[in-house]
């Protein structure tokens, strides 16, 4: 075997020096400059050494293997490449007349920087130098490692052949590898059988393989295409392949990479497995020397050789068999330290053998500098973990259960078995231990903290969570004590979606922060959401590091910075902060619940952060969360004694108006009259702060009924306008919210033209300065809409829009359960009801009712609202029955609010709307009883004189005259004319329908002469209001007639009926009324013996008979028509022994009979049975029918004159 076969040619050998020659000059060179890398002085020494070394080897051999005239090669293309690269860099110091043009780096890739040779070393580290540097030491251990193996070569054949120059060349040998123990190379020991142990498997895994290992079928399959989708190179000694696992500890690593090993080998038996302990450094080097040991390497116990470097080199030239290294635990950045013998553990793994290298590390940090996309081990899916929990338990539990306790453990595997350890120590089931579990954060920690021993793990004391992630947590903040502050920090906040904004402070530095964050981030402590600037972090770790907050933080100064913190950067609550209110609200209730209820330095910055908690709620409609946050506000304040700060008075003005919303008016009244008096003393009353308050008490007021307080409101809504146009401009947000608020007052007095001015010039404004998608813009909307209504004429189509508008906007900014999309909404409905789209009406309400009394609860004001809405809706509909049993069940639902009816308004309203329901049911008894309610708590909360109480009245007169309590009505409803007279005037629509009801009222008392005055006040007033073709004043015409009618004033009612007729076949010729005037005209005629009366018969009975044969069918005249009408017009068409006119004259008797008129009654019975009988014959179906229905009538003792109208 020859001296250098490793060069094979004496001109190899030249070459190999000449270049190694100049780089050694070049990089001595560099290094003499001041602030050269170590690594430069340290390459440039071990080439000196390497060069003498070479020049002592023979050069008269031949190459032995082809891999080792290849790795000649590329030692050389290294070296070029380096000597170019530090020629570009190569630095010349500048003087003080030298231009800054005269040091150039790279020039085709870098433009010139300073002249400085500090900023040329900095150079050399962006344009990663160091990369370069441990590329070509690579390269070159590989060419010193063969030199060894050849000169131990020369030794063995030392020993077969002696000759003159054996003892020069044992001494050369001996000189070089003591200089290759210097560079950290091979050491030169006699061999044992290299041959037998260069083919040699073996299976160095101290772990057992784990029966119960889960499929984590993705990670294994992202490992083969790491490994085997590169083919091998047709030349040369092939690149490891390396892949990583990190992941949080605990997340079952080192159990994936176990079962790969395992895996591996049943694949490929004739393939080895190296398992390499790296959580220290002595770790390291003792699986590296029990590898030396099973090999048997040459030196291995020599204390001189460098056993690392041995491994090394005979992994990466002899040993032959394909080769898996789990390099397990590397969690810490020493394994790039320095060692002793000047090189870091990394720097002896083999680069080019036939093996694949796999890290496991907790820290992805380091995982992506061994690895170049490191694998992150995720927790395990739902089933997996269910089949985990279930090997580990033999305890029965259900699906539900086990998911529960698996989400609370947030599928990790080593909690997962800590929780099973735990279950079968302690004879728990699944449920037990949930609600353990789930019982306090100090039963979780003592949970967590459970100490086990986990036989698939490597063998060591007993572990828990708890300390496998103190491990981790120790090391990182022996690094950077910023870092376990940050995670404490991070601990107090929600877990997901931590703000950057929340967690660093404007004085530090971003940097800092990067890699205080990017620490935590790399041990999975934290994650990061998608490319978002928040953070999250698993929950098991929220729950321990909150304990070791305790234990090992400053609880009191880390809660202070997050209380202070969540204080200075929570908004306001307005709308145009609610998406930060919304990622920021989560964190905040974190903090407060970590802080309790104790007493801390920085209360008044945790009183400041629940004051805009509870304006951001008010705004998204909880007003009960609105409520408890701003209370607890006000408390914090009065506590401290400072009650009167204005800070505290803007929080109580706040919760006045909560309270408000809520359906408390009187509470909120109170509230806002004492801030108000206390703003006053302390700002003085012109003050924008008290201002405020002038305008909120302003819209309270005018939401009563109480028409002394709705002027009163009017007063102090000008008093806001005023004051805030003083000092503000014109489109300021102030002064458009006083123009809303003026507008809403004059609307609830009834001054609608003046209410729609204001509101349109503040929606003019808004829609100006907030514009179109604002909750405020949409609010003036509706308010406007609301007074187009009540406008005379009402401008629905205006309004519709309006409300269409504000309702889509309403659902798009604040979603469909707010209370704001609830009332627009409601709204909408009435407005739909006024334009006939009823159906469309009903449907909406609904929704909204069902929406309301989720959200806002059954006995919320808006909620009553919505159902009186929907009453309203089916009233309007002519629903009556459907709308009876609606009201009734809602009432039903609602027991206690039914016990205040009097002194609700809105039950009160409701109650009303029955009352009408009943009404026109016919049910009148029912329906007095409703509107005596109705008074009587109308008379309670609003007095005799409020125009809502004189209608309630109105109405139960209309019923009692109904019943025929025509006394009653009377006295009833000459006091009601009297109060409407003074409070409403005499020709206002109330009165003059009172005054109707009183003529008919006389009109039952036989009081025909005073009913007919009555009657012509009503005439005159709504000839001269509506005019003398409107049905209203043709309804007044024959109420007189039938009092003329009753007075036997023939010549009278002849003219009225002439005067009725006329106009009558003017507007509708066909209608049922213009046939009742002719038929009372005849009457009249008759009466006085006309003979025109003939004529007039003769025209009514042509009209009825040319009629179509079911013209009384038609519902204008079923409307209209009475039972005697029927029969009458029946008769006249068919005759008076017609069936069907026998059958209307037959429930003309059953009317009388209804109304108690029994001998009325019997008369006409007695009159049916025998027409029937006398058309029929006594033995017809028809009369066995009516004897049936009713039984042979007795005839009555005196004929009872009939007559018609």
């Amino acid at each position: 075997m020859e001296a250098l076969a490793v060069i094979g040619l004496v001109s190899n050998l030249l070459g190999f020096i000449d270049t190694t020659t100049k780089l050694c000059a070049l990089l001595k060179e560099c290094s003499s400059v001041a602030g050269a890398p170590t690594e430069v002085v340290a390459i440039s020494n071990r080439l000196d050494l390497a060069i003498r070394m070479i020049k002592e080897l023979d050069s008269s051999g031949h190459a032995r293997l082809d891999h080792e005239k290849f790795a000649l090669q590329i030692y050389q293309n290294e070296a070029e490449e380096l000597r170019v690269f530090l020629e570009g860099l190569k630095i010349v110091p500048c003087k003080a007349s030298d231009p800054p043009s005269r040091l150039k780096w790279l020039s085709r890739k870098r433009a010139s920087l300073s002249s400085s040779v500090e900023n040329g070393w900095k150079a050399f580290k962006a344009l990663r130098g160091k990369e370069k540097l441990d590329k070509f030491q690579v390269s070159l251990d590989r060419i010193l490692g063969l030199v060894m193996m050849q000169q131990q070569s020369r030794i063995e054949a030392t020993t077969l052949r002696v000759d003159d120059r054996t003892s020069v060349l044992v001494q050369n040998s001996e000189t070089i590898i003591r200089g290759l123990g210097d560079l950290q190379l091979l050491a030169n020991q006699p061999p044992t059988d290299i041959a037998a142990m260069q083919t040699k498997t073996i299976f160095m895994v101290p772990l057992a393989r784990n029966s119960g290992f889960l499929c984590r079928e993705e990670v294994m399959l992202k490992l083969d295409q790491i490994y085997f989708s590169q083919s091998p190179p047709e030349i040369g000694p092939k690149q490891v392949q390396t892949a990583a696992l990190c992941g949080l500890g605990g997340i079952g690593k080192s159990q994936i990479a176990l079962e790969y090993a395992f895996r591996q080998r049943g694949r490929t038996p004739n393939s080895s497995i190296f398992w390499i302990y790296a959580s220290t450094v002595s770790r390291f080097e003792e699986s590296y020397k029990r590898i030396a040991k099973e090999f048997q390497l040459p030196g291995q116990a020599d204390p001189q050789i460098d056993v690392l470097q041995l491994v090394r080199n005979w992994f990466e030239s002899q040993y032959q068999p394909p080769w898996l290294m789990v390099v397990d635990n590397v969690d810490d950045a020493q394994i790039f330290a320095r060692m002793p013998s000047g090189k870091s553990p990394l720097e002896y793994l083999p680069k080019l053998a036939g093996g694949s290298i796999l890290f496991t590390s907790r820290n992805r940090d380091v995982a992506m500098d061994l690895a170049n996309d490191p694998i992150t081990v995720t927790p395990l899916s739902v089933e997996e973990a269910r089949m985990l929990l279930r090997e580990r338990t033999n305890r029965t539990s259900t699906d539900a259960e086990m998911d529960a306790l698996l989400h609370e453990l947030d599928y990790l595997p080593l909690a997962i078995t800590q929780a099973a350890s735990y279950m079968t120590k302690r004879n728990k089931t699944v449920s037990q231990y949930l609600a353990l579990f789930r019982d306090s954060e100090t039963s979780r920690i003592k949970l967590l903290e459970h100490q086990f021993v986990d036989a698939g793990r490597e063998a060591k004391s007993l572990e828990s969570v708890a300390t496998t992630w103190f491990i981790s947590f120790q090391h990182i903040k022996s690094q950077n004590p910023r870092v376990a502050n940050l995670l404490f920090l991070m601990s107090l906040m929600d877990r997901q979606g931590i703000p950057t904004a929340l967690i660093t402070s404007d004085q530090e530095n971003p940097v800092d922060f990067e890699e205080a964050v990017g620490a935590l981030e790399a041990f999975s402590f934290i994650s990061v959401e998608d490319l978002s600037a928040n953070y999250s972090m698993h929950r098991l770790v929220q729950t321990i590091t909150r304990a070791w907050l305790n234990d090992y933080g400053d609880a009191l100064f880390i809660q202070t910075q997050a209380l202070n913190s969540l204080s200075s950067r929570f908004p306001n609550g307005e709308f145009e902060t609610w998406e930060t209110c919304a990622r920021y609200l989560p964190h905040a209730e974190s903090v407060l619940s970590c802080l309790g209820s104790r007493a801390h330095a920085h209360m008044l910055n945790r009183s400041n952060l629940l004051r805009n908690l509870g304006w951001y709620f008010k705004g998204q409609g909880k007003y009960d969360l609105a409520r408890m946050k701003l209370k607890e506000s006000i408390d914090i304040y009065i506590n401290a004694g400072n009650a009167g700060w204005a800070e505290a008075l803007n929080a109580k003005r706040k919760l006045a108006r909560v309270i408000e919303q809520q359906g408390h008016p009187e509470d909120a009244i109170k509230l806002f009259r004492e801030v108000l008096e206390s703003q006053e003393d302390l700002l003085g009353q012109d003050h924008l702060e008290t201002l405020d308050t002038v305008d909120k008490l302003a819209v309270a007021l005018a939401n009563t009924l109480l028409p002394e307080r709705r002027t009163h409101s009017e007063e102090m809504a000008r008093r806001s306008l005023r004051g805030r146009q003083l000092v503000l401009a014109e489109n300021h947000p102030k002064i458009t919210e006083s123009l809303r608020t003026l507008g809403w007052v004059l609307y609830r007095e009834g001054k609608y033209n003046e209410s729609e001015e204001h509101l349109r010039k503040c929606l003019q404004g808004r829609k100006m300065v907030l514009g179109n998608r604002h909750p405020k813009t949409t609010s003036t909307a509706n308010d406007l809409a609301l007074a187009l209504v009540k406008l005379d004429p009402p401008k629905y189509e205006e309004a519709e829009s309006l409300l269409r508008d504000s309702a889509n906007l309403a659902v798009l900014l604040c979603g469909t359960d707010h209370p704001n999309s609830i009332v627009i909404h409601s709204n909408l409905c009435t407005v739909l009801r006024r334009v006939g789209k009823h159906d469309e009406a009903e449907t909406l309400q609904r929704e909204q009712l069902i929406i309301s009394e989720r959200v806002l609860g059954q006995n919320h004001p808006t909620t009553i609202w919505c159902i009186v809405s929907m009453a309203e809706s089916l009233l309007y509909q002519k629903k009556y029955s459907v709308a009876k049993s609606f009201v009734e069940k809602e009432l039903e639902k609602r027991p206690e609010l039914a016990q205040q009816v009097v002194s609700l308004p809105n039950i009160l309203i409701l109650i009303d709307i029955l009352g009408h329901v009943c009404e026109e049911l016919g049910q009148f008894r029912q329906a007095e009883e409703h509107f005596e309610l109705v008074r009587t708590g109308r008379l309670r909360v609003l007095g005799d004189d409020n125009p809502t109480t004189l209608q309630s009245e109105h109405c139960l007169a209309r019923v009692q005259l109904a019943q025929g309590k025509c006394g009653e009505a009377r006295g009833f409803l000459q006091q009601l004319i009297s109060k409407e007279i003074r409070i409403l005037g005499e020709k206002h629509e109330e009165t003059i329908l009172s005054t109707r009801l009183l003529g008919i009222a006389m009109l039952g008392l036989r009081e025909f002469s005073e009913a007919e005055q009555q009657f012509r006040k009503v005439l005159i007033d709504r000839e001269e209001i509506l005019g003398s073709d409107h049905e209203f004043t043709l309804i007044a015409r024959d109420n007189i007639e039938s009092a003329l009618k009753e007075q036997g004033k023939w010549e009278d009612l002849v003219k009225s009926c002439r005067e009725s007729l006329a106009i009558r076949q003017r507007l509708a010729p066909d209608a049922f009324d213009t046939l009742r005037v002719m038929s009372n005209l005849w009457f009249a005629l008759e009466q006085r013996g006309n003979s025109e009366s003939d004529t007039i018969f003769d025209d009514l009975l042509t009209k009825i008979k040319t009629m179509p044969p079911d013209f009384m069918e038609r519902k204008c005249y079923k409307k209209n028509m009475t039972g005697e009408e029927e029969w009458y017009f029946r008769r006249l068409r068919n005759g008076s022994f017609d069936l069907e006119t026998l059958r209307a004259r037959e429930r003309v008797a059953a009317w009388y009979e209804a109304k108690s008129d029994f001998r009325r009654a019997q008369e006409i019975y007695y009159e049916v049975f025998n027409g029937i009988e006398r058309t029929f014959g006594p033995l017809n179906e028809e009369v066995t029918k009516f004897l049936r229905r009713r039984g042979k009538p007795q005839k009555p003792k005196k004929k009872h004159t009939i007559q018609f109208l």
